[in-house]
């Protein structure tokens, strides 16, 4: 089952992401597990993954995609 997520950034200032999978005990995942990109002021950037199911069913939860600043940068004034 091919996923794809698009990170875009709308500011003029690039933006630097950390990016990880949570394990699924009902799906095997073809893709980066732990990843930090940067998406370019205006750019976009496309993750692609393809899912494995392990189990059947209809409430089967997918595997989490979690998205956080790779750092944090604070302006003083």
């Amino acid at each position: 089952m091919p996923v794809s997520f698009s990170l875009r950034n709308g500011t003029d200032r690039a933006a630097e992401f950390s990016l990880t999978v949570d394990p699924s005990e009902a799906f095997m995942l073809s893709g980066n597990k732990q990843l930090q990109t940067r998406v370019p002021p205006g750019g976009e950037k496309r993750l692609r993954y393809v899912l494995y199911p392990l189990v059947a069913g209809e409430a089967v939860e997918l595997p989490r995609l979690k998205l956080a600043p790779a750092r944090c940068v604070c302006v003083c004034v």
